[in-house]
């Protein structure tokens, strides 16, 4: 099988599309078959050409048993793909034998390869390209008119069929508006030092420091000058601190306080700590207005994977699939 050079250049929410077999007999090679999909196959190295830039990546993030796994699932996943791919294409062809609308002008197919071609840093990178890979610049074209045939099948069997109601957009607005709020926030100073075995001299210095502030001392003077946290050179303040962002007895005195009250000793197994609140800013609910096209966005990918699954579940009932591989770490 040849190696597509759109698939290399190009990802589709649907569909990416391998070559056909190449007929070039000075490059023919014994290759194993990894699936039969009607009159088709997939060769290993179809399969490994997909799989080895993704195991690439998993390197980057994952060792040992973890990346053994990690290779297995991606292994299932693109087997997977290039079935469905094969069979998506195999269907588009079909059409475009069949059915006149299907059919694919000239000069769309050559749009689309300029396209491309102006992807590349220059014309004799790509033409240097299609040498690479075996390809002349009919099989290139053929390749645009393949693609172009598969896209043009996902949108009349998936993307023509999701009709996205404005009751489909509020009733989502409604049942998840917690994704569309923000939370409430606090900004306020602090005063925090770490326990080292004299809990007394520290509860005693706190409590001399609060007294201060009560006689009108400045809150984040005094904080620029005792305070071991973080911030303190700012006079500890912490800006726009959400709930939970601090262990429960801060966070619990914490949104207890009211705009420039100033709080009593706080104790945690760690620490002590005097707060002064700020400003506290309540939660806002975004306007469905403002997020009207990302619920659109989000409603669509969702009822597209739904049909597409479906469809592909139609066309693997009536195809001939038999696969040889099962896919492992071994690649």
């Amino acid at each position: 099988m040849r190696f597509s050079l759109i698939l290399l250049l190009f990802t589709n929410m649907f569909i990416s599309l391998s070559f056909s077999q190449s007929t070039d007999k000075k490059h023919f090679m014994i290759d194993s078959v990894v699936a039969i999909i009607n009159d088709e196959i997939i060769t290993m190295t179809d399969f490994q050409r997909s799989l080895i830039p993704l195991v690439k990546q998993l390197k980057g993030s994952y060792t040992g048993n973890e990346l053994s796994q990690k290779i297995i699932e991606a292994s299932k996943t693109i087997l997977e793909q290039l079935i469905e791919n094969k069979l998506i294409l195999q269907t588009a062809l079909n059409l475009n034998e069949s059915n006149e609308k299907f059919k694919i002008p000239e000069k769309e197919i050559l749009t689309k390869a300029q396209q491309i071609i102006d992807r590349f840093p220059s014309k004799e990178v790509f033409e240097e390209t299609l040498r690479k890979e075996n390809l002349s610049f009919e099989d290139f074209k053929k390749d645009c008119m393949e693609q172009i045939l598969a896209q043009q099948l996902v949108m009349k069997e998936v993307s023509s069929k999701l009709f996205i109601s404005n009751e489909d957009i509020q009733k989502n607005y409604e049942e998840d508006i917690a994704s569309y709020t923000t939370p409430a926030k606090v900004t306020f100073y602090q005063i925090w030092l770490k326990k080292k075995g004299n809990d007394q001299e520290l509860q005693e210095l706190l409590e001399t420091i609060s007294k201060k502030i009560g006689e009108g001392a400045n809150f984040k003077a005094l904080a620029a000058e005792y305070s071991e946290g973080p911030h303190a050179q700012e006079g500890g303040l912490w800006k726009d601190v959400v709930k939970g962002q601090f262990m429960p007895e801060l966070d619990d005195a914490i949104w207890k306080l009211s705009p420039a009250q100033i709080s009593p000793i706080i104790e945690t197994d760690v620490s002590f700590h005097l707060i002064k609140v700020e400003l506290i800013q309540k939660p806002n609910i975004i306007p469905i207005k403002d997020v009207w096209d990302k619920i659109k966005y989000k409603i669509r990918a969702k009822k597209g994977e739904h049909v597409r699954k479906e469809w592909i579940k139609k066309l693997k009932k009536e195809a001939y699939i038999e696969v040889f591989f099962e896919p492992n770490k071994k690649v």
